[in-house]
């Protein structure tokens, strides 16, 4: 045995007999019996620290000629700290370098670099941003720094494990937006008193599933308005076998930015005070949830760009100076490529754009993130909806002139993005018709409705429900009156048709699924014939336009209990949101129900199983009921004066004239009967 190796096994030992006695190393070990020099470390952040709850991942490659010379060593786990390179966790510590000794060992240095974790030397920094934070005292600023979440990167099939511990003074939930749960997996998506309680303050909890899905997602809260205060991170899955060659990766979130805290806008924008609904309105914007952020590009490359709206409300369009941009994908669906200058998102949109950069150092370019107006019911005079990140080539060189491709909607449409993958429009079985609106409801506020109806939060997770009540989880009634509850059989194709008579847009989010866009335009959709587009554009979160529609249609394959709502933030506690179930039986057979998600339920002052007043059958006495728009005829002459009134535009998808089947007997058309929502309407009245 060579003198490394003894020296190595006399170190492993001596953190086996000590392993108690330094609890903020929670591993050191060889990551393999056949290879002494590869070892990896994970350390704990320390009690009373920025730090505290995290473990934090390390490589540690030892020379061959050790304890001569130092190992080198790295954080595998991103971590915010002027002494770690944010990217490659390149540590800036001397005895990692000119100050090392033959007498330190592996768990000596790892203890140093805990202490460093706590003790950061901002005179040397390898992060600017978080040195000159301290430089400048802002404790605060930094800590706060410290933990915005670094993003999730993963691998297509690995697990993906999340430890919730909640230190809020307040519940919380964790939502993986786009990630579908298809595989029985349906108890951890995350979405309050629909799937699980949410979790009380001073629990902890874990989600784990499988990811079999490639593409760009985001982790956020999924309890009130919660994400709006930064409890959001980004969420990436790489595919060994991408269809598409880059040579860089760069994640972008573009955000609006509300500079107080978002309860307190959720208290004046749920408030009789308000009866017009106008939502709050952001100070200002935010691009990777920084107001300086920065990105260097390499001349010469082709870069991957994967943008998400973590927004509450804005839209944004996105573009790059003197830089034209390639679609790839969006919503985790990679797309037939799509030459544009600028793409824009609504809330919860992702989209991964080629950028090929310039040959030449001999400028520098800005990144433009402009949020839409149409979201907003004014635009106050000190917000500059214009967000901009600097690009630079060689900071030494002046900047290019500014252009203005991200102020126009230019040639990208969200609905017009065809998968790579070409699949037909699928043939339906059900058609759902939603007519959705705000209005002054009976409990004094101003709600979202869907068909007249404001949605209620059940006492009971709604998928606690199904995996409770028997053979009762088939009738609707269970699950709440005010839950707009639709059940589908097993692979039945439903198609909705979303009419919008709200003078805003809405973009709205479907979980466990992604689903076709089939059709989109201006007025109320009414028995037109439409062309159906031959490869539909497939994603999971789509725009309805102001007094418009979208025509969706998705299979039901995933068994259990699914959200659908608009994904902007203030409108899910106002109500714009509807329960989706699929297969309760078989949802009865391949779902359990743990104890402690019950448990959970009940620290929070909750029940955990039962109908939606947590009792048993259809006795629901006592469940959330009885807020209605207070004059419902005026919603139902709003749409008949709609439709008498206003001209109807129809935005045609995508269709290739050549490939139409005069054969087919169905020859699709799009149609919303109002005779029984009429009929319905009469016999109230």
């Amino acid at each position: 045995m060579d003198a490394v190796s003894k020296r190595l096994l006399k170190e492993l030992r001596e953190i086996d007999k000590e392993a108690k006695a330094h609890p903020e190393i929670i591993e050191l070990s060889p990551e393999s019996d056949d290879d002494l020099l590869q070892w990896k470390a994970i350390l704990a952040g320390l009690a009373d620290t920025p730090y505290e709850g995290g473990q934090f991942e390390l490589s540690i490659q030892v020379p061959s000629n050790y304890p001569i010379h130092p190992p080198s060593i790295k954080f595998v786990t991103t971590v915010c700290h002027p002494n770690i390179h944010f990217k490659t966790g390149e540590i800036c510590l001397d005895i990692l370098k000119t100050a090392w000794s033959p007498a330190w060992t592996l768990k000596s240095t790892l203890l140093a670099i805990s202490l460093l974790l706590t003790n950061p030397e901002p005179s040397s920094p390898l992060n600017c941003d978080a040195a000159n934070l301290l430089r400048c005292n802002d404790q605060l600023g930094y800590e706060s720094l410290i933990r915005i979440p670094a993003p999730v990167k993963l691998n297509i099939n690995d697990t993906l494990v999340i430890h919730i511990y909640n230190k809020l003074n307040e519940p919380t939930v964790i939502h993986a937006h786009g990630i579908n749960q298809n595989n029985r997996t349906n108890i951890y998506d995350g979405a309050g008193m629909v799937t699980q309680c949410p979790i009380p303050p001073n629990y902890n909890f874990t989600y784990e599933f499988p990811v079999t899905q490639a593409g760009t997602f985001w982790i956020h809260s999924h309890f009130k308005v919660q994400y709006m205060d930064g409890l959001r991170v980004p969420l990436v899955v790489y595919d060994p076998n991408d269809p598409f060659e880059y040579d860089e990766d760069e994640i972008i979130t573009v955000s609006d930015w509300y500079h107080e805290d978002s309860y307190t806008n959720l208290e004046q924008y749920m408030n009789e005070d308000n009866l017009d609904g106008v939502e709050p309105i952001p100070q200002s914007g935010l691009i990777n949830d920084h107001v300086n952020a920065a990105f260097n590009f390499k001349p010469g490359k082709t870069y991957r760009l994967r943008i998400i709206n973590v927004s509450g409300i804005a839209t944004f369009g996105v573009s790059i100076d003197d830089h034209e941009m390639d679609v790839i994908e969006v919503d985790g669906v990679p797309t037939q490529s799509k030459h544009v200058k600028s793409v824009y998102l609504a809330a919860g949109q992702r989209v991964s754009v080629l950028i090929k950069t310039k040959d030449n150092t001999y400028k520098n370019y800005r990144l433009h993130a402009n949020m839409a107006p149409v979201m907003f019911d004014y635009i106050p005079d000190d917000l500059e909806l214009n967000i901009e990140a600097p690009i630079y080539y060689n900071k030494n060189m002046p900047f290019a002139p500014r252009d203005d491709a991200g102020l126009k909607k230019g040639d990208y449409d969200d609905a017009f993005t065809p998968p790579l993958i070409e699949a037909p429009a699928l043939k339906v079985d059900r058609q759902i018709n939603f007519t959705i609106d705000f209005m002054e409801n009976t409990d004094g506020l101003n709600h979202g409705v869907i068909n007249g109806i404001p949605y209620l939060t059940p006492l009971v997770p709604s998928l606690h429900t199904l995996l409770s009540v028997g053979e009762y989880a088939n009738n609707t009634a269970v699950y709440g009156p005010q839950s707009i509850t639709h059940i589908f059989e097993l692979n039945e194709v439903v198609e909705l048709v979303i009419n919008n008579l709200d003078d805003g847009p809405h973009p709205f989010h479907l979980h466990g699924h992604a689903f076709q866009v089939i059709a989109r335009g201006g007025g109320i959709y009414s028995n037109q014939t439409i062309n159906i587009p031959n490869n539909p554009t497939y994603r999971d979160t789509v725009g309805v336009p102001s007094e418009g529609f979208v025509v969706i249609r998705f299979r039901a394959d995933n068994p259990g209990v699914w959200f659908f709502h608009c994904h902007v933030d203030w409108h899910l506690p106002a109500g714009l949101a509807a329960t989706f179930i699929t297969a309760p039986e078989l949802a009865q057979e391949t779902m359990s129900l743990p104890q402690e998600w019950i448990d959970m339920c009940v620290a929070g002052g909750q029940p955990g199983t039962g109908n939606a007043a947590g009792k048993e059958g259809l006795d629901l006495d006592g469940a959330p009921d009885g807020v209605r728009p207070i004059q419902s005829t005026l919603m139902m002459g709003a749409i008949i004066a709609t439709l008498v009134g206003m001209s109807t535009v129809i935005w045609h998808v995508w269709v290739d004239p050549g490939d139409e089947d005069d054969e087919d007997d169905e020859n699709e058309q799009i149609k919303l009967d109002l005779k029984p929502l009429l009929q319905n309407q009469q016999e109230e009245d």
